[in-house]
């Protein structure tokens, strides 16, 4: 990731396994009023990160202290939509979606345009509330408003693998959400080529996901081949990448 964390939930994602999902919170660039804020995010994390390893009072001390500098700042800039989405994000780590949704609800009275409280609040509707359709709904107006950030894109093919049955409603037949979702993983992928984490879901997705969803698959064998052979290049490991090798074995002994 590269860029000034725009922090909505915190950066680096994680894997909802049960639920076949990998959802990425964003990282932008600019930011104001820049010096302050981008000096409590520090604190913030930096703060955070020391106490954890200290035990819960530890963890919960330091909570407090980073919302403390949030709230101070937000009295004195109470329309920062910067501002909002970072204490939303803190919020929503520690277990609090309600707060940290109207935290993000504020930032969007403050800038309606902001593509990242949007993706953030979509987050929320998916996991927090099971609102399913209005999660798509924010997601792809977080893409709109800024159409080169991979992780919308990734976040957008996500909401269509998980909550097909919601976005069939509106494309009409299973066969066109997934051609969606694939659109938006190769976006993703465009925008971000060297990300591990795209290629693997992307490729896996490709693999899996037509038996799973019980549709014709469309891919041809050598585009299968293809993403499998991109996520090795990408592999972090030796494992992982025996991993890899196997699973194209097995596509490679697939009739074309």
């Amino acid at each position: 990731m590269t860029g000034r964390l725009k922090r909505g939930v915190r950066s680096g994602g994680w894997f909802l396994l049960l639920a076949g999902l990998f959802w990425s919170a964003a990282v932008p660039v600019g930011a104001g009023p820049a010096g302050e804020l981008e000096a409590i995010r520090l604190f913030d994390e930096e703060r955070l990160a020391a106490a954890r390893p200290a035990g819960p009072e530890a963890a919960e001390a330091a909570f407090r202290e980073v919302e403390k500098r949030y709230l101070d700042f937000l009295e004195r800039y109470p329309r920062s939509a910067d501002g909002r989405n970072y204490l939303g994000g803190l919020y929503y780590e520690h277990g609090w979606p309600e707060l940290a949704a109207r935290q993000w609800r504020l930032g969007l009275l403050a800038n309606p345009r902001d593509p990242f409280l949007y993706n953030n609040l979509a987050e929320y509707f998916a996991h927090d509330r099971g609102q399913p359709a209005r999660a798509i709904f924010l997601q792809e107006k977080a893409v709109r408003l800024k159409a080169d950030e991979p992780v919308f894109h990734y976040n957008l093919a996500t909401y269509y693998d998980v909550f097909r049955f919601t976005a069939r409603r509106r494309f009409g037949s299973l066969e066109r959400v997934y051609e969606s979702m694939l659109r938006s993983y190769r976006r993703a992928l465009a925008f971000d080529p060297e990300n591990y984490d795209y290629a693997l879901v992307y490729a896996a997705t490709l693999t899996l996901s037509p038996a799973a969803w019980k549709i014709a698959d469309p891919v041809a064998r050598e585009e299968k081949l293809a993403a499998w052979r991109n996520c090795r290049r990408l592999a972090p490991d030796e494992p992982t990448r025996t991993m890899i090798d196997r699973q194209l074995r097995r596509i490679e002994l697939q009739t074309p």
